[in-house]
């Protein structure tokens, strides 16, 4: 089943370049949602989300000192425009639908053609994801404090802050040190890292089994609970996560919690547990049979060694004897059972009936 991933407009999986500005959680922020915005007046300013998936929404606002803009997805570029005569909020940008699944580049660049309109403002975007023969079976968060997930060195980790009840489960664990790590296994196709963003807050390289990416957590403004990394397409087998803080860096780094996505193939499902019972079916099936064949076998070969050991004489009398007993039970009819005093009375019954 496809489903629809959210990256709010601060998380590290968009790389900016140029000058942007990013919303403070007050005033105008307010109308954006999780009351964060990326906003840029100047023409070489870019912002670039790479994803997997086979849809890709832009969201942002519109308004009277906004303008055009272009994005390039994949190589094709289309010119846009943000002007509005009045300002409009979290509102579509730019939508494409029905790509190929697999790996996509986005990149929106504002224009700024008119010195009058010259600003963009980026709010979230939106990725779909996932194939329709894949049926989404659940996900699970996984808080910091699970005890599958290791911190090393463990008194390079903290797990108090100011900010602690804006957390998910009011926990966290926080470090600074250099080359602090942290690391987890699963099972799943999916997985999302949860963090903060902050001035305090820097690089971390993200590795999932042999595959390593770098995030860049620095936000002019503080912002919990920010999806930091997500990774889709994962084989249904055990995976490794490690984050590691740079050897060469102080800045801080957040682990709030994973959400981890199972799905089974539709195509397959049922069919890994058909197998068995049909096939245990089969082998009852033909020992029950072979146990009669080999009992029918055995009765009757006993039969006719009983027959070849019987004199001439007995076997002759003994058939005569089983003649009589069945000529005796043909002629007794349904009530082969009852003497023929007994048989009368009936048929007097019978008859007075």
């Amino acid at each position: 089943m496809k489903y629809v991933v959210t990256v709010d407009d601060v998380s590290p999986m968009i790389s900016y370049s140029g000058v942007w500005m990013d919303a403070l959680s007050t005033g105008e922020s307010t109308n954006y949602k999780d009351k964060s915005y990326h906003a840029s007046r100047s023409n070489t300013s870019t912002a670039t989300l790479s994803f997997i998936g086979t849809a890709i929404s832009i969201y942002g606002s519109k308004a009277s000192d906004h303008g055009t803009f272009s994005v390039t997805l994949d190589g094709t570029t289309q010119t846009l425009d943000g002007h509005n005569p009045t300002n409009v909020y979290q509102t579509l940008l730019f939508s494409q639908t029905g790509l190929p699944y697999g790996s996509h580049t986005l990149q929106v660049q504002n224009l700024a053609l008119d010195s009058a309109q010259p600003w963009l403002y980026l709010d979230y975007f939106e990725f779909e994801t996932g194939l329709d023969d894949n049926i989404r079976n659940a996900d699970y968060n996984m808080d910091d404090n699970n005890s599958t997930i290791s911190y090393l060195p463990p008194d390079a980790w903290g797990t108090t802050d100011d900010n602690i009840s804006q957390y998910y489960g009011k926990t966290l664990h926080t470090s600074s040190t250099p080359s602090s790590q942290v690391s987890t296994a699963f099972d799943g196709n999916a997985i999302s890292v949860f963090g903060s963003v902050g001035p305090s807050y820097g690089l971390v390289d993200v590795t999932i089994d042999s595959l390593t990416t770098v995030l860049n957590c620095s936000a002019s403004t503080f912002r919990p609970q920010t999806l930091l990394f997500y990774a889709v397409g994962l084989p249904s087998e055990r995976h490794s996560l490690k984050m590691q803080i740079p050897s060469n860096s102080s800045q801080r780094f957040d682990l709030d919690f994973l959400t981890i996505t199972r799905w089974s193939d539709n195509n397959g499902l049922g069919r890994s547990k058909a197998k068995t019972p049909i096939i245990a079916g089969s082998i009852c099936g033909a020992l029950i049979l072979l146990a009669w064949a080999t009992y029918l076998g055995h009765w009757t070969w006993t039969q006719h060694q009983k027959r070849k050991r019987t004199p001439p004489a007995e076997r002759k009398v003994s058939d005569a004897i089983a003649l009589r007993e069945d000529k005796k039970k043909g002629s007794q009819g349904t009530n082969g059972g009852a003497s023929p005093k007994d048989r009368q009375a009936s048929r007097g019954e019978e008859g007075q009936g």
